[in-house]
C-alpha cells in the first residue's frame, strides 16, 4: 500500500517554504530549551531535581494557560513594531 506523503520533502519543494520552515524552526529552539534550562539552573542552585521539576512543570502549565490568551490579544491588536 503506497503512502500518501513521504514527509516534509514535497512541502519543502514549494517555493519559499523551506526558508520559512527553517527560520521558524530556529526561532522556536529557544522556546523548546526553556524547560531544560530551568531544570539545569534550579538543580545547580538548589541541588534538587524535585524542586527543578516542579518549577519547570509550573512554567509549562503557566505557558499552556497564558499562551492562548496572549495569542488572542496579538490577533486582536497586532504585534508591536
Amino acid at each position: 500500500m503506497p503512502r500518501a506523503a513521504t514527509g516534509y520533502r514535497p512541502l519543502l519543494r514549494t517555493p519559499g517554504a523551506a526558508a520559512f520552515f527553517f527560520t521558524a524552526a530556529v526561532g522556536r529552539v529557544g522556546i523548546a530549551m526553556t524547560g531544560l534550562g530551568l531544570v539545569w539552573l534550579l538543580h545547580a542552585r538548589t541541588g534538587s531535581y524535585a524542586t527543578a521539576g516542579l518549577a519547570a512543570a509550573g512554567f509549562a502549565l503557566a505557558e499552556a494557560l497564558i499562551g492562548p490568551q496572549l495569542a488572542r490579544l496579538i490577533d486582536r491588536f497586532g504585534q508591536t513594531r
